[in-house]
């Protein structure tokens, strides 16, 4: 049995989960008649060593560089998708692969709920310490520095 909120049961095999946090799960209902989304779901968890490890600080963008690089990401085709499974190894390997080559890369979040998708957004950019441009419906615009670009594969350095 799963508790949310106001103390409701209900039996978990009615539902699945997207994972987006380590202490955050959203719960997306398999039986129709309940509704699609119930509600986040507070869970503690014992952190992990690397928890501890401090990240790299990240300097923000200006609004000047924002919006030269929201005019850059305006022809971007996004290079990720995500989708009903959310984050899995796979899509976390081929973020780390486009943001070394591009840069500035475009990605996709197939979720419907606006909330959720902000939460996934920042999830995303914190996990691999990039920054969010922009995020305009389903489409989020994602930005980490790479010290030395590849002239031919860097979205920055091909458009000057």
């Amino acid at each position: 049995m799963l508790q949310i909120e106001a103390g409701n049961h209900i039996a978990a095999n009615q539902y699945r989960h997207l994972l987006l946090s380590p202490t955050h799960a959203f719960l997306y209902n398999t039986a129709p008649d309940l509704g699609p989304l119930i509600k986040a779901v507070h869970y503690p968890i014992n952190p992990s060593p690397t928890d501890s490890i401090k990240k790299p600080h990240i300097m923000p963008l200006t609004s000047s560089q924002k919006k030269q690089y929201r005019t850059l990401g305006h022809n971007l085709k996004p290079v990720v998708m995500i989708a009903d499974k959310g984050v899995t190894e796979g899509v976390d390997k081929e973020l780390e692969r486009a943001l070394n080559d591009h840069e500035l890369i475009k990605v996709k979040l197939n979720v419907n709920d606006p909330a959720i998708r902000k939460l996934l957004a920042q999830e995303l950019c914190d996990k691999h310490r990039a920054l969010l441009v922009q995020a305009i419906g389903k489409m989020v615009l994602i930005y980490r520095a790479n010290p030395k670009p590849n002239p031919k594969l860097s979205n920055l350095l091909r458009a000057t």
